[in-house]
């Protein structure tokens, strides 16, 4: 505190508290000034000062002032979004307010009634961005030094998130860049990669490897700003199958040929590809080889088939087969056969034929196996 001095011999008493303290005339010129000490923060004081003279007081002058309240505790931000950051900070008491200064603007917040922290929203922010807030308590109109946090806006999802290609291991998605600070994280099958921004234009490229042929995959992409994630955006997407393995003529006549394959899963459909025209046929409840029979042919006829594997409207690569209408021609084969291990007609019936391919089998014979007893 501060006041004029009398003069030489006149002195001061300063009450307050219940307590006095005695202030010697101070020599020289100048205003008197005291200092007290060891008080609260944020807290009104009155003070009482008397002039005296050889034990004689004056009437006396009051004056009320208050102490700076303490700096902001536990100033934090709580949560964040795309446009808004909710700030979050201790209170002190019913009479100390708060001033919030961020982006060259000020706002007053009353202190909320009740305990716990005091929460205030700051909205209409530009998303993936970093802000510098300055908090202030204010006691009596005075002002703390003040605490200061920075904080970011949580960014905007990627757009564009599609799938741009694949094939029976791998799935390539495809989303467009946001700007160079703004990174990724892909996240899929309880796994998480993080993806730099790439530099120059253009959309984000990443490939998925080791997948499993003809399955489903659930991928979440997160942008990401400073550590702070946005919302995140879906996709889902499929491998493509396996082709059909065992594909070839088994039966034929003059007007049909029959066609067999062995299934490739219980959820995987077939197109069958010939004469410009394509056949749908679904996956069979049953285990063992698919079966289908071409019929109204031209009889000593070459016919190409293609058969595609089909998951969820994606195909395989597809296999190609050659195939004719009869006549037929019958011949037999005696052979004496050591199996190293248990097989149906159909698993021999494989096996031969590829054997006789090997051994440049004209591409048009069939063979069925006919057993006889000794």
């Amino acid at each position: 505190m501060q006041w004029n001095k009398i003069n030489n011999i006149t002195n001061f008493v300063l009450q307050f508290n219940g307590t006095e303290k005695f202030i010697r005339a101070p020599a020289g010129n100048g205003p008197v000034t005291y200092t007290v000490s060891s008080l609260t923060a944020g807290n009104k004081y009155t003070f009482t000062l008397f002039s005296m003279f050889e034990n004689v007081r004056s009437s006396g002058v009051q004056y009320e002032a208050a102490t700076v309240p303490k700096n902001a505790e536990d100033f934090r931000s709580s949560n964040q979004d795309e446009s808004s950051i909710t700030l979050q900070w201790n209170k002190i008491n019913n009479s100390t307010s708060f001033v919030l200064q961020f982006n060259g603007t000020e706002t007053n917040i009353s202190a909320p009634d009740g305990d716990g922290p005091v929460t205030y929203t700051v909205t209409s922010l530009t998303a993936g961005t970093r802000y510098t807030f300055t908090l202030f308590y204010v006691f009596e109109n005075i002002r703390n030094s003040q605490g200061q946090l920075s904080a970011v806006t949580a960014p905007r999802n990627a757009e564009g998130l599609t799938k741009s290609g694949q094939d029976e291991s791998s799935i390539t998605l495809q989303w467009n860049k946001i700007n160079n600070s703004t990174n990724f994280v892909l996240q899929f099958n309880g796994r998480e990669t993080f993806i730099r921004a790439p530099d120059g234009d253009g959309p984000v490229i990443h490939t998925i490897s080791s997948l499993a042929a003809g399955t489903r995959y659930s991928f979440s992409l997160f942008s990401v700003f400073e550590n702070v994630r946005s919302s995140g955006v879906q996709l889902t997407a499929v491998t493509v199958p396996e082709n059909a393995k065992g594909f070839r003529a088994s039966e034929q006549d003059d007007s049909r040929i029959t066609l067999r394959w062995n299934k490739v899963g219980s959820n995987i459909n077939f197109v069958l590809q010939f004469n410009g025209t394509e056949t749908f046929i679904g996956a069979p409840d049953v285990y063992g080889p698919v079966t289908y029979t071409v019929t109204s042919l031209t009889p000593r006829t070459n016919y190409t088939f293609t058969l595609f594997s089909v998951f969820e409207n994606v195909r395989s690569s597809g296999v190609s087969i050659f195939a004719a209408t009869g006549p037929n021609y019958v011949f037999g084969l005696d052979l004496k056969l050591e199996l190293l291990e248990q097989m149906t007609k159909s698993e021999m019936e494989d096996a031969l034929i590829e054997l006789l391919r090997e051994n440049n089998l004209p591409p048009h014979i069939t063979l069925k196996i006919i057993s006889s007893k000794p």
